[in-house]
């Protein structure tokens, strides 16, 4: 057996014994971003949002927050004041719905899955996990507002040949995820796609898009 082959089968097997898929092992993250401090605090401070700020940037993004608290809210605040500053300071057309009401996101306590439904998106807090305070579980629902109002196609017709960009390990195997975590990378932690030594040529790519989506996209470097 060849030096190179035994790394191999110790690299495989100490993956498989960490629990871990080998994309998992490569990301940069092994699961979520929610679950990480830096994508979670953002690149625009939660201390600096008032809980008033918030609540007037949520109603100027056509959104209506449920069961939130007041740290719960000046996150979301957080979230959408950094996204319209990208937006080179503009609400995100993409990230509304066509009703006359607000479209609501829901907060509620105990465990389980979180997630984005057509008529609302719902975040669980998991307990001491907290993510209705995590600024990367916000973004990240509403990436997936944002790719079923068109998005999706058009990062899929970006990306095509390039495979997926790897930031964390719930990106690696659905493309609605891949789009959501790499969405939410550009948006609260901008090195993961710049500085990405597992799928650089990809991740690069993917920057250059949400770079352009976004009407003022170039003030990303403000967070690098």
């Amino acid at each position: 057996m060849t030096l190179k082959k035994t790394i191999l089968g110790l690299t495989l097997a100490v993956i498989g014994f960490s629990g871990l898929s080998q994309a998992q092992a490569k990301s940069p993250y092994p699961y979520s971003l929610k679950n990480y401090d830096k994508p979670s605090k953002g690149c625009y401070p939660v201390s600096r949002v008032s809980l008033t700020e918030a609540r007037d940037i949520i109603r100027l993004q056509k959104l209506k927050l449920v069961g939130a608290g007041p740290i719960e809210t000046r996150t979301l605040g957080a979230a959408l004041t950094w996204m319209h500053y990208l937006n080179g300071d503009e609400p995100l057309r993409s990230a509304t719905w066509k009703r006359r009401d607000p479209y609501q996101i829901r907060i509620v306590s105990g465990n389980g899955s979180s997630g984005q439904r057509w008529d609302h998106i719902l975040i669980r807090r998991n307990g001491h996990k907290q993510h209705g305070e995590s600024v990367a579980q916000h973004v990240h629902e509403l990436a997936h507002l944002i790719g079923n109002n068109g998005s999706y196609q058009l990062y899929r017709n970006h990306m095509k040949g390039y495979g997926y960009c790897l930031v964390s390990g719930y990106s690696d195997n659905r493309f609605n995820e891949q789009f959501a975590e790499v969405f939410t990378a550009f948006v609260t932690e901008p090195a993961l796609l710049t500085k990405n030594s597992s799928t650089p040529k990809a991740c690069k790519r993917a920057f250059d898009f949400f770079e352009s989506w976004f009407d003022a996209g170039n003030r990303v470097q403000e967070c690098l």
